[in-house]
C-alpha cells in the first residue's frame, strides 16, 4: 500500500467515525433517529393525564416519525377514575403505560399492575387569580384570606374595594384530581404544615373552614376557568393550573402561586406482570418512549402548552401528600 493510498484510506475511516459520532449525538438530541435502533416491533398504548394529553400526543406524532419499529397511540385518563376506566379483566386492553398527574393519583389506584414509581416527565401547579379591578389582595392572595374574604363582609369591603358580595370560583374536589390537589393545599394552610396525614383532612376544625369558604362559591362542580374567562369574570377570585393560564386574558388578573403548593409531577409508570408472549418487548418499547420524552426537545416543548420541565427546581413550602391522605380527604366531599 503506496503513502498515498494508506493516507486515503485513514481519512475514509476518519470521515466514517465521525459521521457515525454526529448521527449518534443527532439521534441523542432527537434532531435523527435510527430506523431500527434499539426498537422493537410493537404497538404501544400510553394513557395519559388529561393536562398533558396534547404535549403527549404532539410528542407521540413525532416519535412515530422517527420511529420504524414502535407505533405509540395516546388515550386520556383521568386519574380518579382509573381504576373504573381499565378493564382490570382484560389484560389485553390495559395501557402499556399510564403518565399519572402526581404520585398520590398512582397511589389511589389499588390494584392496577403499573409502577408504584415512575420519572417524572413534567410539571403543573396551582394557581391564584384575583380580578384586579375588584382586589385590593395584591400579594396578599391566599387560602386564609380567601377564607376571611368569604367569611368576614365587612372586611371584604375593604379588600374588594366597596364590592358587596364575595365569589369564588375553587375545582371540585369530588371528581377532579385539580380540586383535591387544591383543597389539599387549603389543608397544608389551615395547619400551616407541608406533611399532611389523613387525620388532619378529616379534622373537624378544618372541615368548617373548608365548608365557610365553600358558602362564597356560587357553583361548586362548575369549571373556574370558565367562570374567570367570562366578560366580565362571574367571580371575583379562582383557582386554576397554571397550564390554563394561556387562555386567560392575564392583565385583568392578579396572580399568585398558593404558600403551600400542590405539584403535579405525571409520574411515568409503567405496566408490569403481564404474562403475554411479546410483554417483555411492550416493557422496552414503554422505556423508549418515556426516554424520548425526557430528552432535550420534548422538554423544551413543554413550554408552549403551559407546562414546566420535570427538571425544574421545586422551591417553597410544597406539599407532597400520600395517597390515603387524598383518599381521606376526597371522602369528606362524597
Amino acid at each position: 500500500m503506496t503513502l498515498k493510498t494508506k493516507i486515503f484510506f485513514f481519512i475514509i475511516v476518519g470521515l466514517a467515525g465521525l459521521a457515525v459520532a454526529a448521527i449518534l449525538l443527532l439521534e441523542k438530541e432527537q434532531v435523527y433517529t435510527l430506523p431500527t435502533r434499539g426498537g422493537v416491533s410493537v404497538d404501544l398504548t400510553v394513557a395519559v393525564a388529561p393536562e398533558l394529553e396534547e404535549w403527549a400526543r404532539d410528542a407521540a406524532g413525532d416519535f412515530n416519525a422517527r420511529n420504524s419499529q414502535i407505533a405509540v397511540q395516546i388515550i386520556a385518563l383521568k386519574g380518579l377514575d382509573a381504576p373504573a376506566q381499565l378493564d382490570l379483566t382484560r389484560a389485553d386492553s390495559l395501557p402499556d403505560a399510564w403518565i399519572a398527574e402526581a404520585d398520590f393519583v398512582r397511589q389511589m389506584a389499588r390494584g392496577v399492575p403499573y409502577d408504584d414509581t415512575g420519572a417524572s416527565v413534567a410539571q403543573d401547579g396551582l394557581i391564584w387569580l384575583a380580578v384586579a379591578q375588584r382586589t385590593g389582595l395584591q400579594g396578599n392572595l391566599d387560602w386564609e384570606t380567601v377564607h376571611t374574604a368569604a367569611t368576614d363582609a365587612a372586611q371584604w369591603q375593604v379588600l374588594g374595594n366597596g364590592d358587596s358580595r364575595f365569589d369564588a370560583a375553587l375545582p371540585s374536589p369530588k371528581n377532579t384530581v385539580v380540586g383535591l390537589a387544591a383543597f389539599l393545599s387549603a389543608a397544608a394552610s389551615y395547619h400551616r404544615q407541608t406533611a399532611l396525614n389523613a387525620d388532619m383532612v378529616a379534622d373537624s376544625g378544618f372541615l368548617r373552614w373548608v365548608d365557610e369558604i365553600l358558602n362564597a362559591v356560587p357553583d361548586k362542580n362548575g369549571s373556574p376557568l370558565n367562570q374567570l374567562t367570562r366578560t366580565p369574570p362571574s367571580v371575583d377570585v379562582g383557582m386554576i393550573l397554571q397550564s390554563q393560564l394561556p387562555a386567560v386574558n392575564r392583565s385583568q388578573f392578579i396572580e399568585q402561586v398558593p404558600q403551600y403548593p400542590v405539584i403535579f409531577n405525571f409520574p411515568y409508570l409503567i405496566r408490569r406482570g403481564d404474562t403475554a408472549k411479546n410483554a417483555a418487548d411492550r416493557e422496552k418499547a414503554a422505556e423508549i418512549f418515556r426516554d424520548f420524552l425526557l430528552g432535550a426537545a420534548q422538554q423544551n416543548n413543554l413550554a408552549a402548552y403551559g407546562l414546566r420541565a420535570a427538571a425544574t427546581p421545586i422551591t417553597g413550602q410544597t406539599v407532597i401528600p400520600d395517597g390515603a391522605t387524598a383518599e381521606r380527604l376526597r371522602a369528606q366531599f362524597q
